[in-house]
């Protein structure tokens, strides 16, 4: 089952809007938590031989962080993402499950810098590792293992200046995750989750 999209988040930055500008220049930083509906890739790969076809739920995430300001309205932006376990299902039922854990590295141009209202876009890597691995169903009993992957990772959103210092800030964030599935070692597939994260967040300026 996969998860609304949050209509609403749009409006109630909007409503918590305050006219006051903060600055995006080198040598500023800011620091940022907020909370997230993930949306992995419908089709999520396969497994035996490419005979069975495999589908990632839907989860909740958090994340934190860090934006380092390099020139005027550029900045590096590293994300540790956060996501509670996700189940892998076979026809509708579950065959597994794992916690990931793909922190993403991007450049971001923040257009409209010093403004109220700063629409950015940003581009960049991640790196996820999976943990908490287990098998159910066709797969109960197995050692189930989802290896590390590399990918490419792209942020884009809006950010509503609430006061001197800080933000609120709609957003969604897209990773390339692709890890290779092992049982007992042996790769026996892969999974293609490459999720959206979408939601709020409060970004506070130093």
């Amino acid at each position: 089952m996969h998860l609304r999209p949050l209509h609403c988040l749009a409006a109630l930055a909007l409503a918590g809007c305050a006219p006051s500008a903060f600055a995006q220049a080198a040598g500023h930083f800011t620091l940022g938590a907020g909370l997230y509906g993930i949306a992995p890739k419908s089709d999520a790969g396969t497994i035996l031989a490419g005979t069975t076809p495999l589908e990632v739920d839907d989860g909740i995430g958090a994340s934190l962080t860090w934006e380092t300001f390099i020139a005027e309205n550029w900045g590096l932006e590293t994300a540790l993402n956060l996501a509670g376990k996700q189940d892998i299902t076979v026809d509708g039922s579950k065959a597994g499950s794992f916690v990931a854990l793909p922190p993403s590295f991007t450049v971001q141009y923040h257009f409209n810098g010093s403004g109220n209202i700063s629409p950015f876009v940003g581009l960049g890597l991640n790196y996820a590792t999976y943990f908490s691995e287990s098998g159910d169903g066709v797969l109960a009993g197995t050692d189930l293992k989802l290896k590390d992957s590399f990918g490419l990772a792209a942020h884009a959103g809006i950010d509503f200046a609430i006061g001197e210092s800080g933000a609120v800030r709609v957003d969604v964030r897209w990773m390339q995750m692709r890890p290779d599935i092992a049982l007992y070692e042996q790769k026996v597939g892969s999974l293609k989750i490459d999720p959206l994260y979408y939601g709020v967040a409060y970004i506070h300026y130093f």
